[in-house]
């Protein structure tokens, strides 16, 4: 519409021209023509701009521009004023496009909506449709182009086609196989067989039928099989475009499939499916096993039981149910409703397995009573593995129970054994210590000394290399002695230990930060401590805890920051928390840090043996709990430890 306006515009313009040339009128219509072609051409004006169109007029002879609205001069990136006058933008234009356009001019006169490629000013390129029209413009033969920037369409375009080929990229290279269908129906519309129209390459690789022998022939004679069981399911989804999924056998290719079926059109669908003959077989297999175990179960008077962490539900076979002569639901019971099972003097020792078991990833092994009844006593062993979640992180146990009753006397005759070489090697033990803490150290303190006194007396005579070698040598035996003292710690944590008491923690931290108030001060680290619990415990080994933990988040704190200790009761354990904001700790490591003689950094960067976590760790867990780190580096750690709130000594 907007050509067939310009067109017709140019024309009455030139009429108005020529009857100025032929005809002599009076000067009262040369006035009147005049105005007509002013208002002509106001008219004009205010269409092209305000039009969202890029209007462009050139001199039909030579090219030179005429006029150019505003939106084509922002198209390209141009001034009017360095268009106007000029042979225009037809550098921008693609060479090419420009001469089919040019040709198409000559043949039919014009031009209609011509998709072109151009650039603006600054090289960018876009797209334009354009129309061309020829008309008389100020006297002049002129060329009129009229166009539509259609850039946006073209990107849609250009991404409808890169998802084609990425359709098409995702079809070729599945792993599952594809075959499209088309439903084929008797003279009453009953669908009575389907037919193959199209497949992918995994297709082929999983049937063993190239794609040539399958396309266009019916179902039925590609796969040489009764399709009675299938066509019901595939003209229903082909109907209703409802999607299903069902597995099945295919006895010609002894195969096990597991098909999904969807509809893309009506009368058609498509299957997706792979082979899961492997898996088929692995469930029989595992199927005939269960079977056999069953058997060999129930002749062993063994149970299964499962606790699931996440829900807190333990789950009990029936055997297990009837060794313990009580009947639950199916949805299982609490851990708490299962300790309620086991008689009272097992429950901690059962707790400290289950600890074990979930630190150390070592699989749960302990033997327990359950409750008496009608004053019988049973004694049951336990065994399970932990399994953990995609995130590494201890998800459930699955363990067996059996009845060893009738082991009794062998079992107490072991636990007499055990408890003999325990004794025996805890003798050892303080022996060992002993010879640490004299024989050793003796040496050692005689050659720091002999050391010192060698630099005291001859500082004068020695050069710097000698003076630089007595300083290495005082400080390795220094940090021997160290080492030794340290070890020394650690072993005499369980042999030296004194009877359990009440400990109020709130005073253990009041010491520990009198004794670190140095340290506390000279980084200018505030404490800030909660209200903390009493518990059951040796109080020295407390002080040496608190103070190895706090000690820590000092040293690896930044200055001017502060160290927190707070607390939590859960059932029957107390949680203590020691948080600080120093470099922090990969989480690979969270284990590794508890073990003796590990260190993460330089002992040039921080000092310490490597044994003051280790050290920490074994009191805890002589006092029936554990210890953990949560940590992210640069932002800190967090030390846990959990005691139980009444603890005897765990050996």
């Amino acid at each position: 519409m907007l050509g067939i306006f310009f067109s017709t515009l140019g024309i009455k313009a030139w009429f108005i021209i020529k009857e100025r040339e032929k005809h002599k009128v009076s000067e009262k219509k040369l006035v009147e023509s005049e105005q007509t072609l002013k208002e002509s051409e106001e008219r004009f004006r205010i269409i092209t701009e305000t039009v969202p169109a890029l209007v462009c007029i050139t001199r039909l002879e030579d090219s030179i521009v005429l006029f150019t609205n505003e939106y084509n001069n922002k198209a390209f990136g141009m001034r009017g004023e360095e268009i106007l006058g000029t042979k225009g933008p037809d550098y921008y234009f693609d060479p090419d496009d420009r001469a089919k356009m040019v040709k198409i001019f000559k043949e039919q006169g014009l031009v209609n909506n011509h998709p072109l490629k151009v650039k603006k000013n600054d090289g960018t390129p876009f797209w334009i449709i354009t129309s061309v029209r020829p008309i008389m413009y100020n006297g002049y033969p002129a060329i009129i182009g009229a166009s539509i920037d259609i850039t946006e369409h073209k990107k849609v375009e250009e991404a409808l086609k890169n998802s084609e080929r990425n359709l098409s990229d995702i079809y070729s290279s599945m792993t599952e196989g594809l075959a499209l269908h088309e439903i084929i129906y008797d003279d009453s519309g009953k669908a009575i067989d389907y037919m193959v129209i199209e497949v992918n390459p995994a297709y082929e690789k999983i049937t063993g039928i190239k794609r040539s022998n399958v396309i266009g022939n019916k179902a039925t004679k590609v796969y040489a099989t009764e399709m009675a069981p299938y066509i019901d399911i595939y003209n229903q989804v082909a109907s209703s475009g409802l999607s299903t999924t069902f597995e099945t056998y295919f006895p010609p290719m002894d195969i096990y499939f597991s098909i999904s079926v969807f509809s893309p059109g009506k009368g058609k669908f498509a299957t997706v499916f792979q082979d899961i003959t492997k898996r088929r077989k692995a469930e029989n297999a595992l199927h005939e096993a269960q079977g056999k175990l069953n058997i060999a179960l129930e002749n062993a008077n063994i149970g299964i039981w499962e606790w699931d962490l996440k829900t807190d539900k333990v789950k009990l076979d029936e055997r297990l149910e009837k060794m313990f002569g009580i009947k639950f639901n199916k949805a299982g019971i609490t851990y708490a409703e299962f300790e309620d099972l086991i008689n009272e003097e097992d429950i901690l020792h059962l707790q400290t397995s289950i600890r074990n078991a979930l630190d150390s990833d070592l699989r749960l092994e302990t033997i327990f009573r359950p409750k008496s009844k009608n004053g019988e006593t049973k004694y049951f062993s336990t065994k399970a593995l932990v399994n953990k979640d995609k995130d590494g992180k201890p998800a459930n146990f699955t363990g067996v129970c059996f009845d060893i009753t009738a082991m009794r006397e062998g079992t107490e005759q072991v636990v007499i054994k055990l408890n003999e070489e325990l004794l025996r090697s805890n003798k050892e033990l303080e022996s060992f210590a002993y010879i640490v803490s004299h024989d050793l150290q003796e040496p050692l303190r005689m050659v720091s000394s002999f050391t010192q006194m060698l630099a005291q007396r001859y500082k004068d005579q020695l050069d710097q290399n000698a003076q630089d070698y007595i300083h290495f040598a005082v400080d390795g035996a220094k940090r021997m002695q160290d080492l030794i003292n340290g070890l020394l710690a650690y072993s005499r944590i369980q042999t030296k230990s004194r009877e359990f008491s009440h400990v109020n923690l709130s005073q253990i931290v009041e010491d520990v930060k009198h004794n670190l108030s140095l340290k506390l001060k000279g980084k200018n680290i505030q404490l800030s401590v909660e209200t903390l619990p009493e518990i059951m415990g040796d109080a020295g080994q407390m002080l040496q805890l608190m103070q190895n933990l706090v000690g820590n988040a000092v040293k690896f704190s930044k200055d001017n920051t502060c160290v927190h200790i707070a607390s939590k009761f859960d059932r029957d354990f107390h949680t203590i928390s020691v948080k600080d904001d120093g470099i922090g700790i990969e989480s690979k490591y969270f284990e590794k840090i508890f073990q003796i003689f590990q260190r993460l950094v330089e002992k040039d960067e921080y000092e310490g043996t490597g044994i003051g976590l280790a050290i920490c760790k074994r009191i805890v867990e002589h006092h029936g709990g554990r210890i953990w780190v949560e940590s992210e580096m640069g932002k800190g750690s967090t030390f846990y430890f959990s005691v139980p709130k009444e603890v005897s000594k765990v050996s």
